[in-house]
């Protein structure tokens, strides 16, 4: 079969299909007219321009039409120069309405380095590569140190939006948290961390050195259900849980106790995958480290295909 057949048969899954004869504002940007769920596959980074237009717009990007601020007529997006140019005339005065906005403005693409499919494909890596990424952005994408330092912060702050708008504490009645403390790559800054066994949902919180069993258990707090169980190690810093009433609390001291069969080993198979998807430097404060940790819950919470789909939903709203 014919390369650029198969190419474009792969392209067809984020496409987004136009009625010609619709011509509603309401019908074009009405919620039911964006996409549910997609799949992206990292062979799709290579989509041409239209398509990726198109992508966009379906989620929520870009607009597909708007009204003119001038003279209220509805006007298409030139998919091409990505403005809305009015042309509209008045048959009585024969006055034409020449309104002209970007499409990108008040969007993530407003900033004047993105270009789209760079843009796209820069997205896609984040995505579907783990750190360290640097080398690919400059030597095949080709960015400058300035370029690739706008986008970088652009995405961060997109993931770390979505971390915040996603939150939600784990555990609750009969369900078991395995707790613990990482320093696993050294730098100034630790994680405090928690899985459930039965969901796999988790928390990562950054702590700094000079932590104490207050701000350990306020964090705790903050992110797990009350009448969970509690596991942690055998440790002075949690023996403030089993003053609480709202956690059942047990501790280990080596990997399984023998009495109560408590363990943790979820947790530290999650410092392990942890230390392979948070680069070493982002644990020097924990500013650097809160948008790894946001990218890291993204990737762990959706599949391969669905990040292009769900971290572009989550750049509409940003």
């Amino acid at each position: 079969m014919d390369k650029r057949k198969i190419m474009k048969k792969e392209s067809s899954r984020v496409s987004v299909k136009r009625d010609p004869d619709d011509v509603s504002l309401d019908n074009h940007n009405s919620p039911n007219n964006f996409c549910s769920v997609c799949e992206v596959s990292f062979m799709d980074i290579n989509e041409n321009y239209e398509d990726i237009v198109r992508f966009f717009i379906q989620h929520n990007i870009l607009k597909n039409v708007i009204q003119c601020e001038q003279c209220m007529n509805i006007i298409h997006l030139n998919q091409r120069d990505l403005v809305f140019r009015c042309n509209w005339v008045d048959k009585q005065t024969q006055k034409k309405c020449y309104f002209f906005k970007s499409a990108k403005k008040n969007t993530i693409l407003e900033h004047s380095t993105i270009r789209i499919k760079p843009f796209f494909n820069f997205v896609a890596v984040l995505l579907f590569l783990k750190p360290p990424r640097n080398k690919i952005y400059r030597e095949h994408l080709k960015l400058s140190n300035a370029t690739f330092s706008i986008w970088s912060k652009l995405c961060r702050d997109i993931l770390v939006k979505w971390n915040e708008g996603n939150f939600k504490k784990i555990g609750g009645p009969c369900q078991t948290i395995e707790v613990d403390i990482s320093n696993i790559c050294g730098g100034s800054s630790l994680i405090l961390g928690g899985i459930c066994r039965e969901t796999k949902d988790f928390f990562l919180h950054p702590i700094e050195k000079k932590y104490n069993s207050s701000s350990v258990t306020k964090i705790i707090e903050a992110n797990v259900e009350e009448d969970s169980i509690i596991i942690t190690k055998e440790l002075e810093i949690y023996d403030c849980l089993k003053q609480l009433e709202t956690y059942t609390h047990f501790s280990v001291k080596k990997f399984v106790d023998e009495t109560t069969g408590a363990h943790i080993n979820h947790m530290q198979r999650m410092w392990r995958d942890v230390k392979i998807n948070i680069p070493h430097h982002s644990f020097k404060n924990e500013h650097m480290l809160q948008p790894y940790i946001a990218e890291y819950k993204f990737k762990r919470t959706y599949s391969d295909l669905e990040r292009m789909h769900f971290f572009f939903k989550a750049a509409g709203g940003f």
